[in-house]
């Protein structure tokens, strides 16, 4: 068994977009290195990774797979633990400049609103459900990988996520069993009654027919999002416009909402979110 094999079936728990980044890391850190993770020390892992990584956000996801990989395997991490701890710093303040090259540039949230909403007048049902659950729910790109289903019993298998359009009872239930930190906040589940939702996944389901996957190319779901977008600037930057614009009006509950609908703790929204 490789070390990537090794490495993969000792986190095989993960959810499926945790083990997909730990291959891509894993393999990018081995180009670095030439070879195996655990054949180098600690001190030659974060020489080269520096030598050859300007973004630290990518640095510090690197130097996290090289710590797994030790840990795994029993051999000593502090040097690598120290350097990821030193560059939490480096990455806030990464963060933080790029948020403010975007202040100035990001739509208002009346904007988003009014562009979601010229997108069902046009029966643009697709990119409606997709601007719709993001200004919602607040979710992530993982999270619009789902199925589309008539049936509550099809809703069962716990590997995928699901919208359920409920005829009889005129609702839709997004269901998400699989999204970046499902491991900690579980299953989520939003039933929606908005008329017009309804409509945009009756319409939906109707054109779909037999084909149940709301994206059919798995490998495009984050550009499928983003070119969905109002000016194609993706679903985090509409998180940031929904935070920084209900900050400023003193609407701070916002951050509990998000953290409890998108899954993720409030000082992590705080850190790379607000401007």
């Amino acid at each position: 068994m490789t070390e990537l094999d090794q490495f993969i079936d000792f986190n095989k728990t993960k959810a499926v977009k945790t083990i997909q980044t730990y291959k891509r890391m894993y393999k990018k850190i081995s180009e670095i290195l030439g070879g195996n993770v655990s054949h180098f020390s600690q001190d030659k892992i974060i020489e080269l990774v520096n030598d050859k990584v300007e973004n630290i956000n990518t640095t510090q996801a690197l130097l996290n797979v090289a710590l797994l990989i030790r840990k795994m395997l029993g051999m000593t991490t502090n040097i690598l633990q120290a350097e990821r701890k030193k560059n939490v710093e480096k990455v806030q303040k990464h963060t933080k400049e790029i948020n403010e090259e975007k202040k100035e540039i990001l739509p208002s949230l009346q904007e988003l609103n009014e562009y979601t909403d010229y997108l069902y007048e046009n029966k643009l049902y697709s990119d409606y459900i997709i601007n719709y659950l993001i200004l919602n729910f607040f979710v992530r790109n993982e999270d619009l990988n789902f199925l589309l289903k008539l049936k509550k019993k099809d809703t069962i298998d716990t590997d995928f996520n699901y919208l359920w359009f409920d005829k009889r009872n005129k609702k839709v239930v997004f269901i998400r069993n699989n999204y970046k930190t499902a491991s900690t906040y579980g299953q989520k589940k939003h039933t929606i009654i908005d008329p017009k939702f309804f409509i945009a996944v009756k319409n939906l389901v109707a054109e779909r027919k037999d084909n149940d996957k709301f994206i059919v190319n798995d490998d495009g779901i984050g550009y499928h999002i983003m070119k969905s977008t109002f000016n194609g600037i993706g679903e985090s930057s509409y998180i940031k416009v929904i935070i920084n614009q209900n900050l400023k009006n003193n609407n701070t509950d916002i951050l509990k909402q998000i953290s409890q609908s998108r899954g993720t703790d409030i000082q992590t929204l705080i850190n790379n979110y607000t401007l």
